[in-house]
């Protein structure tokens, strides 16, 4: 049996499914289907916008379904994660509710918010891995990091986005470094 919800735009306040986490969401239309292989369910949601604490995200479809205790929001068509470190595009963007943490995979964008008088680096990359409670990211896979008009190439970047400072964890080939920017150093 599917449900499907229509009426301008849909808000749910996701209380009664996620006991102990608060999160608004909104969406133009939202359908609950049975999951594949078990008794829970999936929400579908278009054009979603879910709200927790100091974090926006957003996308096209929203698949929203419980794993492991948690609620899995994941997020395809032009997804889009905002906090106090910075924003966040990429292909595919999944995040759980109540481990507060996110995955990018394809086209990682993140223009970073440092604190004040901190150059802002804007890092691309092929995956990351995001604890957006700690605000502490993990780039991978052909990761690139500008800032203050330089360019640093390396495989594996962290960054931590309460003091603004990134540190190249794992360098591409020497040839791939040449002027590469130093990491931002703490204010």
């Amino acid at each position: 049996m599917v449900r499907q919800f229509r009426r301008g735009f849909l808000t749910l306040l996701l209380l009664a499914v996620l006991p102990g986490l608060a999160a608004h969401v909104q969406a133009r239309h939202a359908e609950s289907r049975p999951a594949e292989g078990g008794d829970a369910r999936v929400h579908v949601l278009t054009d979603g916008i879910a709200c927790q604490h100091d974090v926006t995200f957003t996308a096209k479809t929203m698949a929203v379904r419980p794993v492991d205790g948690d609620q899995q929001f994941t997020c395809t068509g032009a997804p889009k994660f905002s906090d106090a470190a910075g924003v966040i595009t990429a292909e595919t963007m999944v995040v759980y509710m109540k481990g507060k943490r996110a995955e990018f995979t394809g086209s990682v964008r993140m223009q970073a918010k440092p604190p004040k008088e901190t150059p802002a680096p804007i890092f691309t990359a092929g995956r990351l891995e995001y604890d957006y409670q700690a605000k502490q990211a993990r780039f991978l896979d052909g990761v690139e990091v500008t800032c203050q008009e330089k360019t640093a190439r390396a495989d594996i970047v962290t960054y931590d986005g309460r003091t603004g400072q990134w540190q190249i964890v794992e360098a591409p080939a020497a040839a791939d470094t040449a002027a590469a920017p130093e990491p931002a150093a703490a204010p």
